[in-house]
């Protein structure tokens, strides 16, 4: 378990209570997600915040294999604010008033340097993360590193800066898509503040479940 976690920083904490996805270790802290089948998990890159968990499910827990009701402070709007570790990447002032994902461990900000984009037309095949896609007309390439929700790709830079209005084309998989939006960092998170001694920052929640 990380040393520092995210916690409220204004406003009162709004508590819920919701099933949580078996076999799924969260700590408090961990920032959640609803999955497909109305459960509470882990809270992935790109996809809408639900809330901060309030609790600590471990893997040695008796009801870990089973779904169970867990209490979690509610994200309900965009005025609330809260202190994030980062956990990617280093926090500077010049991050102030940018957006950002979540990193894969759920629990702190990826603030390194990464893209996201909106496509439709998918045709041939899929893409998938680890692959390179390249534009049409840009000729840029990017890595995908992660598969958001509705056709959303985050995407690390290699090359040039792919545009809106293209096509970009998946160099394994053969997948081929349009850009319907490009833009820099991430869909989650805003930064309102930094705390560079402590590697930690505060947000405001910018995609709401």
């Amino acid at each position: 378990m990380p040393a520092l976690k995210s916690s409220r920083s204004e406003l009162i904490e709004q508590t819920k209570s919701a099933l949580c996805a078996a076999s799924t270790v969260i700590n408090v802290g961990t920032w959640l997600m609803w999955n497909g089948s109305g459960a509470l998990t882990v809270l992935t890159p790109a996809n809408p915040v639900e809330g901060l968990s309030q609790v600590s499910i471990q893997s040695t827990d008796t009801n870990y294999a089973s779904t169970k009701f867990i209490n979690y402070d509610s994200v309900d709007s965009y005025v609330d604010r809260f202190t994030m570790p980062v956990t990617n990447g280093t926090p500077a002032n010049a991050t102030v008033g940018l957006k950002y994902n979540i990193y894969t461990d759920g629990y702190g900000l990826d603030v390194s340097a990464y893209n996201t984009l909106t496509y439709n037309t998918l045709a041939v095949s899929t893409f998938a993360a680890g692959h390179t896609i390249t534009g049409s007309t840009s000729s840029a390439t990017a890595t995908i590193s992660y598969l958001g929700p509705n056709n959303t790709l985050v995407v690390v830079p290699v090359s040039g800066t792919l545009i809106a209005g293209e096509t970009i084309t998946d160099g394994t998989s053969s997948a081929t898509a349009k850009i319907v939006t490009y833009a820099t960092g991430g869909t989650q998170f805003e930064v309102t503040s930094v705390a560079n001694s402590e590697n930690r920052v505060q947000v405001k929640v910018i995609q709401n479940a």
